[in-house]
């Protein structure tokens, strides 16, 4: 899998209208996300090729376990988390 192919697979399945400078924007979003999990060690470059391949070992420390405390008033006490573009 590469940045790019992924970018236009979600594209696609998104249904996001043909527009390039949209796309351009998107594209970077991706790749800034394929750069950070390179960077935490999830995924990794291929040799001698384009592409990631998910690291089987990677991202130890990274990933935390959910709260034990899953009811619905835990949930509804944290508050919502802020909406982001």
């Amino acid at each position: 899998m590469s940045a790019k192919s992924t970018s236009l697979d979600l594209w696609a399945y998104q249904k996001r209208p043909n527009d390039i400078l949209q796309f351009d924007r998107f594209y970077r979003q991706v790749r800034t996300a394929f750069n950070k999990l390179e960077k935490a060690d999830m995924i990794r470059k291929l040799e001698g090729r384009l592409g990631y391949v998910l690291n089987p070992d990677g991202g130890q420390g990274i990933l935390k376990p959910l709260p034990a405390d899953r009811s619905e008033s835990s949930i509804e006490s944290r508050g919502t988390p802020p909406h982001r573009e």
